[in-house]
């Protein structure tokens, strides 16, 4: 009987990974004059996503930390192009009128299963009374958040988990620096809440396989970053990991699909 290939040899192979569920927990459709943007337009995505195989991304628009009204019916056309393909965040700008007011207006549609925070480009603390208010409201309404972090201000989220336990929080990035991974990694361990992700432009060599050794590989989320960060590179991160493959699938989709109650793909 012929042994199935594993992930790596699979990707080694430049095969497709069509056929296992691949959940990308941390995409933008929106480009931004700051930051170098790999695609135009999410059609290029799409283009990408089919290419390696991956399921479906769950994909906020950073118009909603500027001016942009727009962002949020963007993001619904862009879910509502690729029904299964695109899920999206809400990523209210606490800085605008009525922001609060758009949030429940777009919470009960389908399409949208989390909420995007940015706390260095809206300049708001973590504990400031406009993301208080989006964690209670999160916790209440089962909708996980992601979170861009970068340094040791993780640590912070064992508190902020403790306060609000029915509250999901993924640490995008995971903190980025290696020092700050580590702490992440410690405070994911704690909480049974806090998850960690994998988006960066750069890791440290075996960053993967610690925070699975830390904090479990149920607590670990597959994200890319893209448009602005390669998505081979993202993906070849974890089935290239030294890991079991059942751990590997884990990370690349299952727990995506689990904490934000992802429905199977069409055709499955």
């Amino acid at each position: 009987m012929e042994q199935a290939r594993s992930l790596a040899q699979a990707a080694l192979n430049g095969e497709t990974l069509a056929g296992e569920y691949i959940a990308d927990c941390h995409m933008h459709n929106a480009r931004v004059a700051n930051f170098f943007s790999r695609f135009d337009h999410y059609r290029d995505l799409i283009a990408q996503m089919d290419r390696i195989g991956v399921t479906c991304g769950l994909v906020s628009n950073l118009w909603t930390t500027g001016e942009c009204w727009q962002a949020h019916p963007e993001l619904l056309a862009m879910c509502q192009e690729y029904p299964g393909r695109f899920w999206g965040y809400l990523a209210p700008n606490p800085h605008r009128e009525g922001w609060r007011d758009e949030m429940e207006r777009f919470c009960g549609l389908p399409c949208f299963k989390g909420i995007k925070l940015h706390p260095v480009l809206h300049k708001l603390d973590l504990a400031s009374p406009e993301y208080r208010w989006v964690y209670g409201w999160a916790g209440e309404r089962g909708l996980p958040i992601l979170l861009h972090t970068w340094g040791q201000e993780v640590l912070r989220f064992d508190a902020l988990a403790r306060e609000y336990p029915r509250t999901a929080f993924i640490l995008g990035h995971s903190g980025g620096e290696e020092d700050a991974v580590k702490s992440a990694i410690g405070v994911a361990a704690r909480r049974e809440q806090v998850y960690l992700d994998t988006a960066c432009s750069y890791v440290w060599h075996g960053a993967l396989e610690a925070m699975v050794r830390g904090a479990g590989a149920h607590k670990v989320l597959y994200g890319s970053d893209a448009y602005w960060n390669s998505m081979e590179a993202a993906v070849g991160r974890v089935v290239l990991a030294q890991l079991p493959d059942e751990e590997k699938r884990l990370v690349l989709g299952l727990n995506a699909k689990r904490l934000f109650d992802l429905p199977d793909p069409c055709g499955a």
